[in-house]
């Protein structure tokens, strides 16, 4: 809806309704203010609360807008009319439901007998398909098999999933406690799932969950509709003229509401038929079995009057505790992630000169995906490679001034040394060659630090053109490193997943997260489930527990036979499998239910599993498994008080209760309370059981025919 007709629809109700008389009523108090008091502010709050509840069923129903339309306003009309009947406020809602449903499929019963009759060209508006296909199919028949549910399973649906309420607020709403909402909405979604299931529609209860949540209220009556609905109802209550009513509307109303006392009456003739052939076989049978009666049913004088000695014991068959416990288990949505990709983003600036490969290839290691254009790299290369040649001539001039330098330093030592020699001929030589000598010693000397001075800066001349050489060789590898990524590779066998480049295509080097991928190069032979675990069981998870997959199964097309699954492998069971790793910490994304990322590493040699693809993932917890525990048949349990949760499989679990045995001992059953591993399975499976039992125990395989705290018991030999 846009934020115009919220806005108008908002200042439309606070002109009709008064905040302090009417805000935070419930559907009871509201409708108990309208049967007494004819109170119209509270008959239009209801028609505003439930108002998308009707118009969605209305329009799933019918397939043109203006006859949702008219079944909107006829379902409100027959709300004036039999508001006095509805018992309890509590069922406001359902009532609605069931009457714009009875309504609808009236319109369109007559629609689809007068189709014949209509003139064509008439412009009609036709409801807005969904282009979800899981909505598609569900839409048809999500109200025929949902208005086929029992009351109490239909009516927590319709508050949650139609009305969008919470559990909280529909267990205040219907008066009942919150785990009695999360039991009745889960058996209500399992029996939904299997009618549907029935239809050729097979759904998750997780995906039936989210398609309602989804699709259930997407359309919402515009304000000019409800304002017609409003003013008709007070015209047709007598409440006052507000307006004129559509023909048609009164018309589908009043045939809903004879229908429905008609059905009343049939009811009602048949309860009292019923009765009366109970009450008249009743007499006979008090007749016949009263005096065996009253001697059989003679009330006992305490609770255990069953341990009397004369008391004929029950026989019973038992069963000895198996020691050691069972691992715990979880069964959760799990997705399916590449365990490898490759995005193939351009590291420099050029024009696509070559696109190799297409979305779907299978590529090899190490072959050629894109060919790129780019000029000026390869200019570059062929200039630092001549820059690379010119720091090596000036290395070899550097070193030949190193030799030219040595062979002066050596040339002054020689004359140094020279004249030093002349100078220690002071008996031989005359007086006027020693003084010679002493000032040719002397110069030598200095000529020779000249000398050596040179030397030193040719060799530094040497080591600043090597240096010259090493930084010309790493720009001319530099470049060709450059020109290489002119050509895009494979980094690993793969299939090419997407795609979005073209040859002529002018691509830019970004930086970091700025680089857009040109292809992307996904594994295909092995993948990662990744499943969200819990936080209960982050305490006992560990590496190399077991895993068992499954794939979500195929629906049969529309008209085609439904296709049989003889096999695992068809139904896409994936056993042997193991927790590869997971996360230290919890997700803190959601406060409420914090979760454990684990991955399981699957060979996918068949390409069977794609990335995006949801499973279901059962992982079982070998670190539960308690020594000092016991586990028994699921049978031999007595669940008193419990809170049941039904799974996607159709098992039936308890979360909640009191648990009790019957174990023999001295030939009597004594009726002992257990603590067990919750959730504990209902009827069969097996169950952990932490204390009340010994090894040494012999129990009750089967306590359903025992009443009372103690029996006396036969047992039965083992078959």
């Amino acid at each position: 809806m846009s934020r115009r007709k919220v806005t108008e629809m908002v200042r439309y109700l606070r002109h009709l309704v008064d905040p302090e008389n009417t805000s935070g009523l419930t559907d009871a108090e509201l409708l108990e203010r309208y049967v007494r008091h004819r109170d119209e502010a509270a008959f239009e709050l209801l028609l505003w609360r439930h108002g998308v509840l009707v118009f969605n069923v209305c329009r799933r129903v019918l397939s043109r807008e203006q006859d949702a339309e008219d079944a909107f306003q006829a379902t409100f009309l027959a709300f004036v009319r039999k508001a006095h009947a509805i018992v309890r406020g509590s069922s406001v809602s359902s009532w609605l439901y069931k009457v714009a449903y009875r309504i609808a499929l009236e319109v369109r019963e007559r629609a689809r007998k007068t189709a014949a009759q209509e003139k064509p060209g008439g412009e009609t508006r036709a409801v807005q398909s969904s282009s979800n296909p899981v909505w598609s199919d569900l839409r048809p028949v999500l109200d025929e098999e949902l208005s086929r549910l029992p009351e109490r399973l239909r009516r927590p649906i319709v508050l949650c999933h139609l009305e969008g309420k919470s559990n909280e607020e529909a267990a205040r709403e219907l008066g009942c406690r919150l785990g009695t909402i999360y039991s009745r909405l889960s058996r209500g979604r399992e029996l939904l799932r299997r009618r549907l299931l029935h239809r050729g529609v097979t759904l998750t209860v997780t995906v039936l969950t989210a398609a309602l949540a989804e699709h259930a209220a997407e359309a919402t009556p515009a304000i000019p509709v409800v304002r017609t609905a409003v003013r008709a109802a007070r015209t047709f209550a007598g409440l006052s003229s507000g307006g004129p009513i559509s023909p048609r509307a009164t018309a589908l109303a009043e045939g809903v509401l004879r229908t429905m006392f008609v059905t009343k009456l049939k009811m009602a003739a048949l309860v009292l038929f019923v009765v009366s052939l109970l009450s008249a076989g009743g007499l006979l049978t008090h007749a016949l079995t009263a005096a065996p009666q009253s001697e059989a049913e003679a009330p006992a004088s305490n609770p255990k009057e069953a341990d009397k000695s004369d008391a004929k014991p029950v026989a019973v068959r038992v069963v000895k505790p198996t020691p050691g416990g069972i691992a715990q288990s979880t069964r959760q949505l799990a997705e399916v992630v590449a365990a490898q990709q490759q995005q193939i983003v351009p590291l420099i600036s050029g024009t696509v000169k070559e696109v190799k490969v297409d979305i779907g290839d299978r590529v090899k290691k190490g072959q050629m995906l894109i060919v790129l254009d780019a000029p000026l790299v390869s200019k570059e290369v062929e200039q630092t490679t001549a820059a690379v040649e010119m720091a090596e001539a000036q290395t070899e001039e550097a070193e030949a001034h190193v030799v030219t330098a040595q062979a002066d330093v050596e040339s002054a030592k020689a004359r140094l040394d020279k004249a030093n020699e002349l100078k220690s001929m002071r008996e031989t030589v005359p007086r006027a060659q020693i003084i010679a000598a002493h000032a040719e010693a002397a110069v030598a000397k200095a000529d020779v630090q000249v000398k050596m001075g040179k030397l030193a800066h040719a060799k530094a001349a040497l080591k600043a053109a090597k240096a010259n050489v090493r930084m010309a060789e790493a720009a001319r590898d530099k470049a060709i490193i450059q020109k290489g990524f002119l050509h895009m590779d494979a980094d690993f066998d793969g299939v090419i997943s997407q795609r979005d480049c073209s040859p002529g295509a002018y691509v830019q080097a970004g930086e970091r997260g700025d680089r857009h991928p040109l292809l992307t190069l996904t594994r295909m032979d092995r993948v990662r489930v990744v499943v969200q675990l819990p936080d209960n069981y982050a305490a006992v998870i560990e590496r190399d527990d077991p895993v068992d997959l499954q794939m979500g199964q195929l629906r049969a097309a529309p008209g085609q036979p439904r296709r049989p699954a003889p096999s695992p492998e068809s139904e896409g069971l994936i056993t042997a499998q193991k927790i590869a790793r997971f996360s230290p910490v919890l997700d803190r994304i959601n406060p409420v239910s914090r979760t454990m990322r684990a991955e399981i590493d699957v060979d996918n040699p068949k390409m069977r599993l794609l990335p995006g693809m949801l499973m279901t993932a059962t992982v079982h917890f070998n670190k539960t498994r308690s020594a000092k525990s016991f586990t028994v048949p699921a049978s031999c349990l007595i669940v008193e008080s419990a809170e049941t949760i039904i799974q996607d499989d159709g098992r039936q679990f308890a979360v909640k209760g009191k648990v009790f045995l019957y174990i023999v001992r001295g030939g009597k059953a004594h009726r002992t309370e257990v603590k067990p591993v919750f959730p504990v399975p209902i009827g069969e499976g097996e169950v952990e059981i932490r204390e009340g039992v010994k090894a040494s125990d012999q129990i009750v395989t089967d306590p359903k025919n025992l009443k009372g705290e103690i029996i006396p018991v036969k047992v039965k030999p083992a078959p």
